[in-house]
């Protein structure tokens, strides 16, 4: 048993599960290519017909990830055809096997391909097998027409032998990189999907596209209101100079002001108020001088008479 290929059950919880059918001919070497898969070496067997159904599993480990799958080896008598279809809709991959030293076996590979995708929406993953690939004496399909085959299928090609373990592997771990590459490329949209649902939940949550053009705006709006200020100061140093020297009106018939004729109602009352203060203080010193005077005029006055 290889380092990479173990016990078929160790692991298989945290492995990615996968369903792969076996189709072909009778006796065109899909039980044999399923024992060799699993067991990992040719499995010398009597040949008996599949009764309908075989079933085998194994865990394939990748570099980076494992691989839970459920071969089905079904049976290529006519009369058990009428079961594929629910297997067929269900399974991730089929391998279209045939006998490289047999051109019926190759020949019939479109009808169970059709088979293989009767439902509508059922396009499994598919594969072609040619088995006996070490009887090179004996082969009747050569591997160009097998390449045209599988380019017309959209397939890839695998020519095995049960004798050479390695390459019994091939085609299994091509269906196995298939399948994680498929959940890598799946997964991301799941998750986002999630994420955005989550965020949608939050109150107030903002994802970093929206924080990016809110920074935006925010710089936007201060540039524009910084040019604007800088316009004003601009205008207003331009105009106040124009302003200040401009030659003053003193038509006081063409000035209607309320703030100015306040200003000269003020200025009449505080001159009338500065010339009532100033009479005042001229009566006051006219009767301290008469006050003055008046013994001087009595005395005078007596004299002469």
């Amino acid at each position: 048993m290889s380092a990479q290929e173990e016990d078929p059950n160790k692991g298989e919880d945290r492995a990615l599960p996968i369903k792969v059918l076996l189709l072909g001919e009778p006796a065109c070497g899909k039980t044999a290519l399923m024992k060799a898969f699993v067991h990992g070496r040719h499995v010398v067997d009597t040949y008996r017909p599949t009764p309908g159904l075989d079933f085998a599993s194994k865990t394939v480990f990748l570099p980076d990830a494992q691989v839970y799958m459920h071969v089905w080896d079904f049976a290529g008598a006519r009369q058990f055809q009428s079961l594929l279809r629910p297997y067929a809709r269900t399974c991730f991959a089929v391998l279209l096997v045939y006998d490289v030293t047999d051109e019926a076996s190759f020949d019939a590979l479109d009808h169970w391909a059709a088979l293989a995708q009767e439902d509508p929406g059922t396009r499994p993953q598919l594969a072609l097998v040619g088995m006996k690939s070490d009887l090179a004496d004996k082969r009747q399909v050569t591997r160009e027409a097998a390449k045209l085959k599988a380019l017309c299928l959209g397939a890839e090609l695998f020519e095995v032998s049960v004798h050479n373990p390695n390459k019994v592997r091939l085609p299994f771990h091509h269906l196995a990189h298939a399948a994680c590459q498929q959940q890598l490329e799946t997964e991301p949209t799941a998750t986002g999907h999630q994420d955005d649902a989550h965020a949608a939940a939050r109150p107030g949550s903002t994802s970093e596209e929206d924080e990016g053009a809110v920074g935006w705006i925010s710089w936007l709006y201060t540039g524009v209101v910084g040019s604007i200020k800088a316009v004003a100061v601009t205008m207003s140093n331009c105009v106040s100079p124009w302003v200040c020297s401009a030659p003053q009106s003193h038509d006081d018939s063409a000035d209607d002001s309320p703030y100015q004729h306040h200003n000269k109602r003020e200025t009449t009352r505080a001159n009338d108020g500065s010339s009532s203060r100033s009479s005042s203080r001229n009566r006051s010193t006219e009767h301290t001088r008469r006050q003055h005077l008046q013994p001087a005029a009595m005395e005078l006055k007596a004299v002469t008479s």
